[in-house]
């Protein structure tokens, strides 16, 4: 075989396993549809954070979900204090993320899934408690304009 029918083939072979995975992304993301159209309808359209996974691996889910929790909730005013009295540094604001994200987290709700996702995104949960905490602001802001 000459070099450039091995990387014919090589290519070939690189197309087949990328269709591959495209198609069982595809799967995956279907299935992660359906679990927030049913979350969505469960807790409210306006109630439930989305977030997609930039890249994604075979085994994790290609986004998450979390549900917005009350201003008044307890998980959400606990963050609230452990974040006021975190000194510079100390990982106490980033462990309060986490705790909110975790407690916020719907989606997904297999604990396998969801480890092979922060594993496939390890700062997911960050970027959820920050989504979370936004949303949270937003509300809070348009209460007081109402």
């Amino acid at each position: 075989m000459t070099a450039a029918e091995r990387i014919a083939a090589l290519e070939a072979r690189r197309t087949a396993m990328q269709a591959a995975e495209a198609e069982a992304r595809a799967e995956q993301q279907a299935a992660d549809l359906e679990s927030l159209v049913e979350l969505e309808s469960l807790h409210g359209f306006g109630r439930i954070i989305r977030v997609d996974l930039s890249s994604w691996r075979a085994g994790s889910a290609t986004m998450v979900a979390a549900r917005i929790p009350l201003g008044s909730e307890a998980v959400y005013r606990r963050f609230e204090q452990t974040v006021a009295r975190a000194k510079k540094d100390s990982g106490d604001a980033l462990a309060a993320g986490t705790l909110l994200a975790t407690a916020c987290l719907v989606y997904p709700a297999d604990k396998d899934l969801l480890a092979a996702t922060i594993d496939a995104a390890p700062g997911i949960l960050q970027h959820v408690a920050l989504q979370i905490v936004t949303a949270v602001q937003g509300a809070a802001e348009e209460q007081k304009k109402g």
